[in-house]
This record gives structure tokens, sequence and C-alpha cells, in this order.
């Protein structure tokens, strides 16, 4: 009887025991899962410069007005000092993604595609200097100085979009991670109201192309980079991610032919006709924080 008695109060402490044990452990933290797809929504802190070179070229012949007799023609060319300029700001983003793991290892693999909208606009007014030489067909020959002005020019960058394979080592609940891949940017790259002029033997400058002439130009820039992160699992399906990110594009080039024809108030009056070539060519560079709130499936 007495046996039976303290059989049953240790049966009794034993089940408590490993009732409390198995109450302890639900209350602890989780661990990470181990491989899936995952979706993410957060925001970034983002650093963009653009670097820009532009250079043009212009050919013209001078007719008298109403004629098909020529009596000049002309080139100028140059470029203008290069544009450098950064610009920050915050962003929202949006991910998805897939991890696994190596067999049993804590090394795992993945990739992950990005999207934010960076909606900046980069903006300058700038002056164009060149130096140039007309003749005449009389044979005489001078050095002239052409210039162009634009009201403004404009480069936008809305749109970026990037993909990353992932390499990393698991914990008991987060992973830190390397990643490397390419990005694209979407881009418009705008001139507005550019006029061509011409001083010539010291008159002050004769406008050559007539009408302002608006260049619009959209671009897609491709380009690469790497992110370093880290990972919390705050349970097995929910987790926070950061990381750093350097991402460059190559130097993308935009080519534009413009025609223009003008008719100068001079006596006689001349009437001139010719076109403008311009080269540009312009690199993004981007560094961001990022900071996202992920759930695993």
């Amino acid at each position: 009887m007495r046996f039976t008695f303290f059989s049953l109060c240790f049966t009794a402490f034993a089940l408590a025991a490993g009732e409390k044990q198995a109450v302890s452990k639900s209350v602890e933290q989780p661990e990470m899962g181990r491989s899936g797809l995952f979706l993410g929504l957060g925001g970034s802190y983002n650093s963009v410069k653009l670097d820009q070179h532009l250079s043009g070229d212009a050919v013209s012949s001078v007719f008298l007005e109403g004629t098909s007799t020529q009596v000049a023609s002309g080139q100028a060319g140059g470029p203008i000092a290069p544009w450098h300029e950064t610009l920050n700001t915050f962003a929202p983003e949006t991910q998805i993604g897939y991890f696994g793991h190596f067999g049993s290892s804590p090394w795992l693999w993945g990739c992950e595609f990005f999207y934010k909208y960076l909606g900046l606009v980069f903006s300058s007014a700038e002056v164009v200097f060149q130096a140039g030489k007309f003749n005449t067909v009389t044979g005489v020959s001078d050095n002239f100085t052409g210039h162009a002005i634009a009201r403004s020019m404009q480069v936008t960058v809305n749109n970026e979009l990037s993909l990353m394979a992932l390499f990393g080592r698991s914990f008991k609940k987060s992973y830190l991670y390397v990643g490397a891949g390419p990005v694209l940017y979407g881009t418009h790259t705008n001139i507005y109201s550019l006029t061509g002029y011409a001083d010539i033997n010291g008159n002050g400058g004769t406008d050559i192309t007539g009408n302002p002439v608006t260049l619009f130009n959209s671009l897609w820039m491709w380009g690469g980079g790497g992110e370093l992160g880290g990972t919390w699992f705050v349970s097995p399906r929910w987790f926070l991610d950061i990381n750093y990110s350097y991402l460059v594009t190559g130097r993308n080039p935009i080519h534009d032919i413009v025609s223009f024809s003008n008719v100068t108030q001079t006596n006689p009056a001349l009437s001139d006709a010719g076109k403008i070539f311009l080269s540009l060519s312009q690199r993004i560079t981007t560094q961001a924080l990022t900071v996202s709130v992920n759930f695993l499936w």
C-alpha cells in the first residue's frame, strides 16, 4: 500500500515535470526554417550618384534666302564639363526570393529579386562652349566661338530592379549572407530648349538653329553589384532582413541627331540648315541600406 502511494506520487511528479518542460520549450523562440520561398516589404535609404559626359557637334550650310545659292558652310563642336551629382532619398522596396541549405550543413544558397521606386530628378542648366570654323564659297575662312544654351537638363531615375544570387551561413535563429548580380535602372534624360549660336567677327552671337529644340530620351541602364546582409527570425516564418548594397551601371550611351533651319535677318537675308549631333554617356552608382519584414513559406 505504501509502495503504491509513493509510486503514484513519483509518477505524478514526473508527469508534472515533463509538462513544465514542455511548456518551457513552447515559450522559447523557435528556430528558423531550413528552406522556402519568402516575400518581404520594407524601406531603404539610398545615396545615388550621377556621372555624365556630354559633347555635341553641328554642321550647317548657308544660302541666300529664297535661293539655292550656297554662300558658306560651318561646323562647331566640343564637350561640356562633366556633370557629377549625388542625391539621397528614402524609397519603398519589395523583395521575393528563395533560400535552402546544402544538405544538413549550416551553409545556404538562394536568390532574391528586389524592386524599388527611387523617384529622383537630377537637374542642371548648362552652357556648352565650342570652337568652330566657317568657310565661304569664295575661299575665305575664319575661326569663331560657338555655344549652345539649354534652358535645363534633367535626368530622372525612377525604377530600380536587381537580382542577387546568395551564399551564406545559418545559425539557430538567423543567417548571414553575401550576394551578387545584375541591376537595371529605368531612366529619362531630357534636354530642354537647346539653341545654338555662333559669334562671328565679334557680332555678339548669331542664332544658327532657330527655334529651340527639346530632346527626350528613355533608357534602361544595365549594371551590377553586390550586397552584404543578415536576418533574424522572430518566428519560424517571420524574419527581419537588414542589408547594405553597392550597385553601379556601365557608361550607357545616348546619341541624338537633330535637324535645324533658320533665316538670318541680314542684308541680304541668309538662310541656314544643318544638323546637331549629340553624344552623351552616363553612369549611376547607388549605395543603399535596406530593412524589410519577410514571411517564409
